[in-house]
């Protein structure tokens, strides 16, 4: 007999494991190495620098760059963990079923601006990618540059929307056997 609609096991289920699996190998991976790339680079800069005396000219200029793919990936790291701020002491005191609503609202509303956030992103890098401004130091073509805080947001719009997914099929205290999350784990929205 097929698994029940709302269950872990059934196929929404096992995709929405499926997708936080590849979303979190995509971030962690991408954020991590950006990150560890910054730090070889910046080490590579200090020991040019001070200890061969010689200019390492690109060398703030791909730290920087680096930074922003780590940051901006490590943003939807952070929208996957719910680790984003949020004020939830009223919504604490509200009764379960409508301190549910709110939540579900207040995470809607949070994919629809990642959503439009990175609409507008991407008609920026669209519109960068129609003219030459290139980087200074390295000569990369600026849209790529933009590009990054795109792919960022759209990262953010994805994690968000599994959340939204997630939230619908598997209410806080539902997760049925064979998810990865204990039943009586509460899911933090906001």
């Amino acid at each position: 007999m097929g698994a029940e609609p709302g269950s872990a096991d059934s196929i929404a289920g096992k995709f929405i494991r499926g997708m936080e699996k590849t979303l979190d190998i995509i971030n962690s991976s991408i954020s991590g190495a950006s990150f560890v790339g910054m730090f070889f680079v910046v080490l590579a800069a200090i020991a040019m620098r001070f200890v061969l005396k010689i200019p390492f000219f690109w060398g703030e200029e791909a730290a920087r760059y680096l930074m922003l793919v780590g940051i901006y990936f490590g943003m939807s790291i952070a929208v996957r963990e719910k680790a984003h701020l949020g004020v939830d002491v009223f919504v604490n005191l509200l009764p379960p079923c409508v301190s549910r609503f709110v939540r579900l609202t207040a995470v809607v509303i949070t994919t629809a601006v990642y959503l439009a956030t990175t609409k507008i992103c991407w008609d920026f890098a669209a519109r960068m990618q129609k003219g030459s401004q290139t980087s200074p130091a390295m000569s990369i073509p600026m849209w790529m540059v933009y590009g990054i805080i795109f792919l960022g947001f759209a990262m953010c719009a994805l994690e968000s929307l599994v959340l939204v997914w997630r939230e619908c099929l598997f209410p806080v205290g539902t997760m049925k056997e064979g998810a990865e999350k204990p039943e009586d784990e509460k899911v933090r929205l906001i």
